[in-house]
């Protein structure tokens, strides 16, 4: 009986060594995000560095048509928005991402012209307020 004790107890402390090592480490969250379309044919990505460093950061969606934005680099400390013009109306599937690590996933939809062609515009405010408006809060590195 004492020597079933033992081999359990072995068992037991070698299957939790295991799991524990297993276990990816979580890295604390660096940026968060909030992607809408606040206008006609417009999305943009509104992408807060909350870190110490620098980070490189880009917005991505597929529906009507695809689009990868250029990277940007977000000081520390500091917002930075992505704007999308020319995007045609439609539903999207949003992403963005900092350094690489994948920020989260979204739906969008954007109103307006059922034609565009996707562009940039340099970071300038968009007045948020109008119908077609929607987005919520990104995740913290995670989707």
């Amino acid at each position: 009986m004492r020597k079933i004790l033992q081999s359990a107890m072995v068992v037991v402390a070698l299957g939790s060594a295991m799991v524990i090592a297993g276990v990816p480490a979580q890295a604390a969250p660096y940026s968060t995000a909030v992607i809408t379309s606040p206008a006609p044919n417009t999305i943009v990505y509104k992408i807060s560095n909350i870190s110490d460093g620098t980070r490189r950061c880009d917005g991505r969606y597929s529906g009507t048509t695809s689009y990868t934005t250029p990277i940007i680099r977000i000081a520390p400390k500091s917002t930075a928005n992505i704007t999308v013009t020319g995007v045609p109306a439609g539903n999207y599937s949003t992403s963005w991402s900092c350094d690489s690590f994948s920020g989260g996933h979204q739906l969008v939809m954007v109103t307006g012209s059922p034609t565009g062609t996707p562009r940039v515009v340099p970071d300038s405010p968009v007045t948020p307020g109008s119908p077609g408006m929607s987005g919520s809060l990104g995740g913290f590195g995670s989707s």
